[in-house]
């Protein structure tokens, strides 16, 4: 099982801002996919960017 993360997502009207347990990882991340079950935690997915773009 892979260890829960505080996991923040804000939207300032023009652009996303992605923390991780505090860390802005936005100019990392390429997407976010967000999963919810009524009877289990949700779970994020952060695409990341390569290396160099």
């Amino acid at each position: 099982m892979t260890t829960p993360h505080r996991f923040q997502m804000t939207f300032d009207g023009r652009a996303y801002a992605v923390a991780v347990d505090g860390r802005d990882v936005s100019d990392q991340v390429a997407a976010v996919g967000v999963h919810a079950n009524p009877h289990d935690l949700p779970r994020v997915v952060l695409h990341i960017r390569p290396a160099g773009t």
